[in-house]
Order: C-alpha cells, then structure tokens, then sequence
C-alpha cells in the first residue's frame, strides 16, 4: 500500500467519524427528551454491507457495541430480500437487541444502484413505551413488564411513515407526542448517516471505498489486538 493510500484511508475514516458525530447533532437538536440531549443514553454508528462497524459516535459504548446485533436481527425479521430504499426500520426486541425493551434501535439500509452498500443505525432509550412504569423500570418481574415490543417492522416504507405502526406506538404511550418526536429525531440521525455513507461511495466509487473499509477495520484489528496483549493474562 502507498502513501497516498494511506492518507486516502485516513480521510474516509476521518470522514465517516464526522458524519457519526453530525448524527448525533441532529439527534441532540431535534430530540425532546434530557435522556438523548443531556445524558445521551443512545449509541450511533455507521456498518459495512457486512454489518461490520466502520463508525461510532459519542454516547453509550455498549449500544453501539451491540446496535450491529440489533440490526442484523431485525433484517432477519423483515427479510433482506424486502429492504428497499428508502425504508427504515425499528427492533426492540430484546433477545435479538441486547438490550431492555426502552433501547430501541432504529435503522437504514444505505442503497446504491439498487444494492444495499451499508447500513445506519441508532439505538436510543425511549422514556415510555407503555412499561410499567414511566422513564426506567428496575422492578420488573418479566420482559412483558417493559413495554411495547416490535421484532423488527419498517417503520418507513420507500420514504413513507407506515401510519399503523406509528398509531400502535402511539397508542403505547403515555406521553405520544414526545415520544414519537423522540422517535423520529433518531429517524433523522439515521438517515443523516445514511446520506453521508453515500456521498462518500459516489465521490470516490464503490470498490475504492469498499478497499478502504476493509483497510480501516483491519488497523482497527491489530489496534484492539496490541492493547489486548498488553493486558494481564485471564483479566479478559
């Protein structure tokens, strides 16, 4: 690899950083609720058509740890065959999310000419889904204590809401407006993403960019692995 590969590299991973910290502006603006905009209960990130992350933002390390989880789960519900562009997708289930019901993940597929290249996902705690009680349950005797539960479901078809699973939503809070104005600002951060993951593919052409993803994620790989072999032995 040449030198001018290497600064290449270094500006995609510079670049798909920078769209993850852009959705977490627009999250953090649109959003009503002080558990996104203050505490930032949420985790943001950027996946290759693999679902290898390629991208995080700040937030909550374990939910952009598990968000790929959670996507890939809910694809397997939907069906990849029936991802089309323009849709977006919600999985709160939390056997298939790693997390409570409230830690909802929402995503997209990123498509180009007609092939999904990537993904854009987001995973955010919902204050009330229609648990128990209000904002945190830590009393719970079950997982049907916790809420609303949909196992992978397109909450937007080919760009347009799905009218249904927002009333159902809806209709599963005590609080509607903010809820769904919480919902849909983690809508925006996805699909933020989603558009920056595509700018970067038309400006410098798929195969190049695929290249230079798996040149990102390998460094990565043998970063994590050096820190690893630093540690004590059995302490991981």
């Amino acid at each position: 690899m040449t030198s001018k590969d290497l600064i290449l590299a270094e500006i995609i991973r510079g670049y798909l950083s920078a769209a993850t910290r852009e959705m977490a502006w627009a999250f953090d603006r649109t959003a009503y609720d002080p558990v996104i905009t203050e505490i930032r209960d949420y985790g943001l990130a950027l996946f290759d058509k693999s679902i290898r992350i390629v991208a995080e933002s700040v937030g909550v390390p374990p939910f952009s740890g598990t968000l790929g989880m959670g996507i890939e789960t809910g694809i397997n519900a939907i069906g990849k065959e029936n991802l089309e562009e323009g849709d977006v997708f919600w999985n709160n289930w939390p056997y298939w999310n790693s997390s409570q019901v409230n830690d909802v993940t929402i995503a997209a597929p990123v498509f180009y000419k007609g092939e999904i290249v990537g993904y854009s996902g987001a995973k955010a705690h919902l204050i009330d889904i229609g648990q128990k009680d209000p904002a945190y349950c830590i009393d719970t005797l079950d997982v049907y204590q916790e809420g609303l539960k949909l196992p992978g479901v397109k909450l937007i078809k080919k760009g347009k809401v799905d009218t249904e699973i927002e009333r159902i939503i809806r209709f599963n809070s005590r609080t509607p407006d903010r809820n769904m104005g919480n919902v849909y600002a983690q809508v925006s951060a996805v699909q933020t993403g989603a558009k920056r993951y595509l700018a970067l593919i038309e400006k410098y052409g798929l195969d190049d960019f695929e290249y230079f993803l798996d040149v990102i994620i390998s460094h990565g790989e043998r970063i994590a692995n050096q820190a690893l072999s630093t540690l004590p032995k059995g302490s991981w």
